[in-house]
């Protein structure tokens, strides 16, 4: 008999013959493609539009990473829908139909504020895009211009 010293295991019963029950089989619809993220991905988001460290002072650094929130187009973009995704979670709809527009006219693509995206969205050139308002995408997406996610998998 080999001795165990967990005290869970201590509590079960040796006589017993129940074996454990197997967990039930995975499908697409039990599988979470990504987390609920608003603000908190914007410095994930931030670190995949800036250059790479490469052993830079962290001075330098900084000034790379405060230079690319000022002038990277793409990163502006990721902002705008990111603020717009934390009033759709808040349930402030008139304002997010405001930020839909205006990332609409001022970058000239589509995403809505109900996508759930998750920390390290890179979009290069906000050209383009067109989102479906029901779609989920991963960590560390790259979205390129002209791309177009119109259908989602049905759950069924």
């Amino acid at each position: 008999m080999i001795e165990r010293s967990d005290p869970e295991l201590e509590m079960l019963d040796p006589e017993s013959t129940d074996a454990p029950t197997p967990a039930p089989a995975m499908s697409h619809t039990d599988i979470e493609i990504s987390p609920p993220v608003t603000l908190s991905g914007v410095w994930d988001d931030l670190l995949v539009h800036a250059p790479q460290r490469n052993g830079r002072p962290v001075w330098v650094y900084a000034c790379l990473l405060l230079g690319t929130a000022m002038v990277s187009s793409g990163f502006h973009c990721v902002l705008t829908y990111r603020v717009g995704a934390f009033l759709h979670k808040c349930r402030l709809v008139p304002l997010c139909f405001l930020i839909e527009k205006f990332i609409y006219h001022w970058y000239h693509c589509h995403i809505p504020c109900s996508v759930r995206a998750g920390p390290g969205l890179w979009i290069p050139h906000p050209l383009g895009i067109v989102l479906n308002s029901k779609a989920r995408l991963g960590r560390n997406v790259w979205v390129r211009q002209h791309v177009q996610v119109v259908q989602v998998w049905n759950e069924n």
